[in-house]
C-alpha cells in the first residue's frame, strides 16, 4: 500500500488504520514524503504492533519530518513484530539522539527475522554507530545501514562494492540495486560497474557520482546488455556526464529504457573551466538523444535547467520522429509560453511520443492552449498522445478549460519511482 507525496494528518493515518488492520497479505507499506510528524509516527508504530500476523514485510517512511522522537516511537513497537524485514528512516531528520532507541531495539529484537534499518542522509555520528555496535548481542537480528557503514554482529563494517547488496528479486525477476542517499562518490564507480552483471534496474540516485563517475558509468554501458532502467537523479552529472550518456545511448546501448537525470543541473550551468563540455554541446546532444536513441523510451529531464531556449531543438528533434521515446519528462523547469508554443508543433509531428510531462514550469494560458491543440490534432490519429501533465502551471482556472482530454493537473511522483519503472518496463 502506497501513501506517498500526500499530507497525511494524525487523523488521516487514524482514519485509515481499520481498513489497515484487516489487511493480511500486504507486504510493503510506503509513506514516503507524507507529512507524517512525531505523532503520525506514534500511530504507525501502533498500526505495525497490531497488525494481523504477517505483518508486511517492508515499512518505509523515508523523507518524513518524524526526527528523534518519531522514529524511536516507530522503533519502540516493532521489536515484537517477527517478520518485518526492513524499516526505512532515511531523511527522516534522525541524528545522534536516536542512539537510546536504537540501543534497545538490537538489544530485544533477538531470534526473529533479520531486521533492516535504513538511516542513509540523516546525521548520525561514527561514535554513536560504535556505541550501537558495542551493545549489539550476537544474536541481534539487526542490521544497520548508514552511509558507508553497516552496524552488524556487534560490529561496525564499511560497505564497500563487494557488499553492496541488490533487493529482492520482482516477480518478474528483474534484479534491482537500490543504492539511492548511499554516499556513493565518483571514485567508486569502477567497482560498481563492475557488479552491473545480472542487474536489470539501478537506482543509485542522490549520491555524489559527478561527471566524472557518470562518464565512468557510460563507458560500462557500451558492453551492458542487461541494464533496462537507470536513476542518476541528484549526483552533480553536469554538462560532461550528460553527453557522455547520450552519445552511449545513440551509438551503442539498446537495453537501457529507462533513464533518469531528475535534479542534475546541466542546462543551466554556468560556463566552468573544469567541465571541457559547452553548452551548445550539451544542446546538441539532447537534439541527437530525442532523435536518435536506439531503444530509450523513458527520458527524465526534470529540474536540469531546461528553458525556453532549449524548446525549439526538443521540438525539432521530435519532430524528426525517428527516435524511440515514448515518455518525455521535462517537468520542474523554466519552460514558459513561448517554449510550451514550440514543443507543440514537435508533439505534433511525433508519433512515437505518448505521453509529456511539462508540470511545475512556468507555461501560461497561450501556451496550454498551444499544448491542448497539438493533443486534440493527435486524437483522430492512429497514435494519440495518452497524457499530458500540466499541474502547477501558470495560467489559471480548471484544466478541463482547455477541451483536451488527455490533460491532466497531475505530475510524475519521484519518490514512487520504482513502482513507476516496473509498471513501464
Amino acid at each position: 500500500m502506497c501513501c506517498h507525496d500526500s499530507t497525511f494528518s494524525v487523523r488521516g493515518i487514524r482514519i485509515i488504520q481499520p481498513a489497515l488492520l484487516r489487511l493480511s497479505r500486504l507486504e510493503k507499506l510506503r509513506m514516503f514524503e507524507s507529512s507524517i510528524d512525531v505523532n503520525g509516527a506514534r500511530v504507525v508504530g501502533e498500526i505495525l504492533e497490531n497488525w494481523p500476523s504477517p505483518a508486511p514485510r517492508k515499512v518505509y517512511l523515508r523523507n518524513n519530518a518524524i526526527g528523534n522522537d518519531g522514529a524511536a516511537l516507530v522503533l519502540s513497537k516493532i521489536t515484537a513484530v517477527p517478520h518485518l524485514e526492513l524499516v526505512s528512516l532515511l531523511n527522516t531528520g534522525v541524528d545522534d539522539g536516536i542512539l537510546p532507541a536504537m540501543l534497545e531495539l538490537v538489544e530485544k529484537r533477538i531470534m526473529c527475522t533479520p531486521l533492516r534499518v535504513e538511516l542513509h542522509a540523516n546525521q548520525i555520528s561514527r561514535s554513536t554507530l560504535d556505541k550501537i555496535a558495542s551493545a549489539m548481542p550476537k544474536t541481534s537480528g539487526v542490521i544497520i545501514e548508514y552511509g558507508h557503514y553497516y552496524v552488524k554482529n556487534g560490529a561496525v563494517e564499511p560497505r564497500n562494492v563487494s557488499n553492496w547488496h541488490a533487493t529482492d528479486t520482482t516477480e518478474q525477476d528483474q534484479r534491482e540495486m537500490v543504492l539511492q542517499n548511499y554516499g556513493i562518490v565518483s571514485e567508486e564507480m569502477e567497482q560498481l560497474t563492475a557488479q552491473l552483471e545480472h542487474t536489470l534496474v539501478l537506482n543509485i540516485g542522490w549520491n555524489a557520482v559527478h561527471r566524472e563517475g557518470t562518464a565512468v558509468l557510460a563507458r560500462s554501458l557500451v558492453t551492458n546488455s542487461i541494464l533496462q532502467a537507470l536513476v542518476l537523479s541528484d549526483n552533480g552529472v553536469g554538462r560532461c556526464g550528460f553527453v557522455a550518456m547520450a552519445k552511449v545511448l545513440v551509438q551503442s546501448n539498446s537495453s537501457l529504457q529507462w533513464v533518469e537525470f531528475f535534479e542534475n543541473r546541466i542546462f543551466d550551468l554556468p560556463d566552468d573551466a573544469s567541465d571541457s563540455t559547452s553548452a551548445a554541446e550539451c544542446v546538441d546532444h539532447l537534439r541527437m538523444l530525442l532523435s536518435g536513441s536506439l531503444g530509450l523510451k523513458y527520458l527524465g529531464l526534470a529540474k536540469t535547467g531546461l528553458g525556453d531556449r532549449e524548446c525549439p531543438v526538443i521540438s525539432e528533434a521530435l519532430s524528426v520522429n525517428k527516435g524511440s521515446i515514448t515518455f518525455l519528462n521535462l517537468s520542474h523547469n523554466d519552460i514558459g509560453d513561448d517554449g510550451a508554443i514550440s514543443l507543440a508543433s514537435g508533439i505534433e509531428q511525433n508519433t512515437v511520443l505518448h505521453s509529456v510531462d511539462v508540470s511545475q514550469n512556468a507555461i501560461g494560458k497561450k501556451g496550454a492552449a498551444a499544448i491542448a491543440e497539438c493533443a486534440n490534432n493527435r486524437e483522430d490519429s492512429d497514435t494519440p498522445l495518452r497524457c499530458v501533465f500540466v499541474a502547477k502551471n501558470h495560467f489559471k482556472g480548471d484544466v478541463r478549460q482547455f477541451s483536451s482530454p488527455c490533460l491532466t493537473d497531475t505530475g510524475f511522483t519521484y519518490d514512487f519511482v520504482l513502482p513507476a519503472i516496473h509498471a513501464f518496463l
